[in-house]
């Protein structure tokens, strides 16, 4: 509960205002009254506990791509890396796929950055332990295997690109 006035209040007080900001109640009150009282005052959105915090980030996403005309995916320095419906990008070590905010691991968005820099180039476990773990010595080659198989689990249908050669290693196929 908020300190001084309870979001209820604040909702009527910021509907009054011209240019009124996006309005989502993040709240332990989950009864459909409470629910339907936001609305009624203006909510964009009504998030009532126990939630999970990719729900908060997706939901907050939706409301800002509602009510903002800029593109929430936009990358601020204009480096990304495109490969079709997935997009990279390095300033925010995010990435989205057909649009969607996919939840990446450092270490799962550092090897995708480094498969789509060199694509059709095949690496070994080594390789692929020099150039994305650099500075982690105590990491095993199965690591790598690990890190493929949760990253292919994420990226969709780009799973088929993300490709190993018996005996090699791994690469991008275009």
């Amino acid at each position: 509960m908020m300190p001084n006035m309870s979001g209820l209040e604040v909702a009527e007080v910021w509907q009054k205002e011209e240019n009124s900001p996006a309005l989502i109640f993040l709240t332990a009150l989950g009864e459909e009254e409470d629910v339907l009282r936001g609305f009624e005052l203006g909510a964009d959105d009504y998030i009532h506990k126990p939630f999970s915090l990719k729900q908060v980030l997706a939901r907050v996403a939706a409301v800002i791509r509602r009510h903002s005309s800029v593109d929430v995916t936009t990358e601020p320095s204009g480096k990304s890396i495109v490969y079709e419906d997935l997009v990279l990008y390095d300033s925010m070590k995010t990435a989205t796929l057909f649009g969607n905010l996919i939840s990446l691991t450092r270490m799962e968005y550092e090897l995708l950055v480094f498969m789509l820099q060199h694509p059709g180039k095949i690496y070994s476990r080594a390789e692929i332990l020099r150039y994305v773990w650099p500075n982690d010595g105590l990491v095993l080659e199965r690591t790598v295997d690990v890190t493929v198989n949760r990253l292919r689990k994420k990226i969709g249908t780009y799973r088929e690109h993300l490709k190993a050669k018996t005996g090699y290693g791994y690469y991008w196929e275009r």
